[in-house]
């Protein structure tokens, strides 16, 4: 069974078993194609784009005609870069069964690295979990594609993205829960600069009511901005592309990884206000693992010495999700073991 070492989350991992029998059918990306019907086979048993990529050509005729004295100018590495861009491979560039067997392990993808670790820097790892995604919605499918390094890039890609958009989420939310003031009044930055440092502060900012120095906090990683991204990020969007509705066991109940993204986009969020003035800050994996981890292992802190309290938290945070999504209310939940019967609640 795969393992993150970066996770510390006490229940079973998101198994590749799991992943397969939790996604809902009716609800796929891509219809199931039960009818027996067939793309032809050379568009669709294809690993590689399936449509020609049309490229921008540059004004001259062919890279041959460069003056060789610009082969290493900055111009000469810009133009490198932007053909090297152009050439990597999209989820559109597919269709008929690699469309559909892209697009299901895609989502798969964030759905695994989300409930499982969503920030690391493990390439074998990410590689690994996309390879067993694209195997699971081959399976689906019953396309038997061979996995490549083409659909390894645009299944990996959806990592990023997924931190793209619990960061989106965040920001969204944050003026508004924590009284940041975006503005250009007299003091407004100093302001600013002053609360941020205040809720980094022992990241205070995941307390529904922060600890001061007069008094204690209340209500350890309850705060209403976890549950208002958790829901952006995997209970909503389109129907066919949201995430809970696809696959809803590995949500139910919201898992200590969600809630360790959630609180490292806000932790981001809020660095792009630590000036007083609002300065763009991305969301590397580099920059932020630690701040990850560190949630992680408070999180799992809190499950160990407040269990009850712990699953309450878990429960509501779906219950919110599952609301949002339309997700039916006996969707199976995550158990400390599963067996082959109890996965039929998905099927």
């Amino acid at each position: 069974m795969l393992t993150l070492s970066i996770l510390a989350d006490q229940r079973p991992l998101f198994t590749p078993e799991r992943f397969r029998r939790g996604g809902v059918a009716s609800s796929s990306p891509a219809r199931h194609p039960r009818s027996g019907t067939r793309s032809s086979a050379s568009a669709t048993r294809s690993s590689s784009p399936s449509r020609t990529q049309k490229r921008p050509r540059s004004p001259q005729s062919s890279d041959s005609e460069d003056p060789p004295s610009q082969t290493d100018s900055p111009q000469s590495k810009t133009k490198q870069k932007k053909k090297a861009k152009r050439t990597k491979p999209k989820q559109k560039d597919y269709e008929g069964d690699s469309y559909n067997v892209i697009v299901r392990a895609s989502l798969g993808f964030k759905v695994r690295i989300g409930t499982e670790g969503a920030i690391t820097d493990d390439a074998d790892t990410l590689r690994l979990i996309a390879t067993q995604c694209f195997e699971e919605a081959d399976k689906y499918y019953n396309a038997h594609l061979k996995f490549s390094g083409p659909f390894a890039t645009v299944i990996m890609h959806r990592g990023s993205q997924l931190r793209g958009s619990a960061k989106t989420a965040a920001k969204s939310h944050i003026i508004a829960c924590y009284g940041i003031k975006d503005g250009d009044e007299p003091g407004d930055s100093e302001f600013n600069e002053a609360l941020i440092r205040r809720l980094k502060e022992k990241e205070a900012y995941v307390w529904a009511k922060s600890p001061t120095e007069l008094d204690v906090g209340k209500g350890l990683y309850q705060h209403r901005i976890i549950g208002h991204i958790i829901t952006a990020i995997f209970f909503s969007g389109r129907k066919k592309e949201r995430l809970a509705l696809l696959f809803p066991t590995p949500f139910n109940p919201i898992p200590i990884p969600a809630m360790a993204l959630a609180c490292t986009a806000v932790e981001c969020a809020l660095d792009e206000w630590k000036t007083g003035r609002h300065v763009p800050v991305e969301f590397k994996v580099g920059d932020y693992k630690n701040v990850y981890d560190r949630h992680i292992a408070k999180i799992n802190s809190l499950k160990q010495n407040r269990p009850a309290r712990m699953a309450e938290m878990q429960e509501r945070l779906y219950e919110k999700g599952r609301a949002r999504a339309g997700i039916p209310v006996d969707v199976q939940k995550v158990a400390q073991e599963l067996g082959e019967d109890e996965y039929a609640a998905d099927d």
